[in-house]
C-alpha cells in the first residue's frame, strides 16, 4: 500500500480526476511543468535537496493550493480553447456548405434555362 502511495504521490484526487481530464486534451507534459517549477524556484532559493515534487510543493512558499488552482485554470483554458476551435470548425463548414449550395443553385438554373 505504501508503494502505491509513494508511486502516485499520495494525492488521489489529482491522479484520479484532474490528471486524466488534462490528458483528454492531449499530452500536456505535466512532469516537465513540475520540473520547471522546481528548478526555477530552487535557483531563487539557493538550491533544493533531491525531493519529491509533492514534498516540494507542500514545503515551498508556492503552496499546494496555488499549484492545484493553476492546474484547474489550465483545464478551464484548454476546455474553452477546444470549444472555441470546434465552433470555428462548424462555422467554416457552414460557410463552405452555403457557398457550394449557392453555386449549385446557380448552375442548376443555368442548365435548366438552356
Amino acid at each position: 500500500s505504501s508503494g502505491i502511495n509513494a508511486e502516485y504521490g499520495g494525492n488521489r484526487l489529482y491522479n484520479v480526476i484532474l490528471r486524466p481530464a488534462l490528458n483528454v486534451f492531449g499530452e500536456i507534459g505535466l512532469e516537465d511543468l513540475q520540473q520547471d517549477i522546481m528548478n526555477g524556484h530552487c535557483e531563487v532559493d539557493g538550491g533544493c535537496d533531491d525531493q519529491d515534487f509533492n514534498d516540494f510543493i507542500l514545503n515551498s512558499n508556492i503552496g499546494s493550493v496555488h499549484y492545484y488552482v493553476l492546474q484547474a485554470l489550465m483545464f478551464c483554458y484548454l476546455l474553452f480553447v477546444n470549444i472555441l476551435l470546434v465552433n470555428l470548425l462548424i462555422a467554416i463548414f457552414s460557410n463552405t456548405y452555403e457557398t457550394i449550395e449557392t453555386e449549385a443553385d446557380k448552375l442548376w438554373k443555368v442548365q435548366w434555362c438552356s
